[in-house]
Order: structure tokens, then sequence, then C-alpha cells
């Protein structure tokens, strides 16, 4: 089992969690490594940080897949990828405060206006589009 982990320093790392030593060490941000994001498949990890900055990163070969990508936001606070591994989706604090990016070549696809401050992403598993509001 492996477990992915952010540092302050603006490091990645992954862990054998059965052995409980280090077996990766990614670079790339320049700040706080805040948050992480497994691919279903687990091939990739996407990394964000106070940067602005996100990263997808290789587990297979252990190397930067695509980034650092600005993003724009002064500081990212949130990524997930989609349930098929085609999107990846990142927040922040203001009027832009969600923005969808392809996950293979980066190019930003979308974005969603918000209100207030995004601290968390979750994409529907089943992926329906449709809503029926509850009442």
């Amino acid at each position: 089992m492996t477990l992915a982990s952010g540092n302050r320093n603006g490091t990645m790392g992954l862990w054998d969690v059965e052995t409980k030593k280090a077996i990766a060490k990614w670079t790339g941000h320049n700040n706080w490594v805040n948050s992480v994001c497994w691919s279903t498949d687990g091939k990739w990890v996407a990394s964000r940080s106070d940067d602005g900055t996100m990263q997808m990163w290789n587990v297979v070969s252990r190397e930067t897949d695509l980034g650092p990508i600005k993003t724009g936001h002064k500081e990212v606070h949130a990524v997930v990828y989609s349930p098929d591994i085609s999107k990846i989706a990142t927040g922040r604090e203001d009027k832009h405060a969600i923005k969808i990016w392809d996950a293979r070549t980066g190019e930003l696809l979308s974005t969603l206006r918000q209100d207030s401050s995004v601290w968390s992403l979750a994409w529907t598993s089943d992926q329906k589009k449709d809503w029926k509001w509850l009442d």
C-alpha cells in the first residue's frame, strides 16, 4: 500500500505504508503542498500548492507528468481528479473559484463562479450530469 504526502517545503513524497519507508520524493512547488489527490486508477497523483500551481505526477515513472501549471489562483485550496481521470478541478477563493482542466494537456476547459472560498471539491462517482433536487 502506498501513501502520498505533501510537505511544507514544497516537496511531495510517496511512502510504502508496510515498510514505513519513503519510496519517492518529488520537487516542483515553491510553497506548501497542502493537498494531493490520487487518480482512480492509481497511476497519477495531483498536487496543489500555496504557490498557485498544480502538478500531476506519474507514480510508475516517478516523474512529473504535467506541470507546474500556473492556475491563476493566488493559492490553490483544492485539487481533485474526475472519476474517468480526464479532468482535474481546482478551487480557491474569489469569484472564479473553480477551474476545470484537461488532465492530459493542462488546458483550462472552464471556470465556475462561486460567491465564497472553495476549500474542497469532489466529483460524483457515477458521473451523472442531470440533477433532480430533493425538496
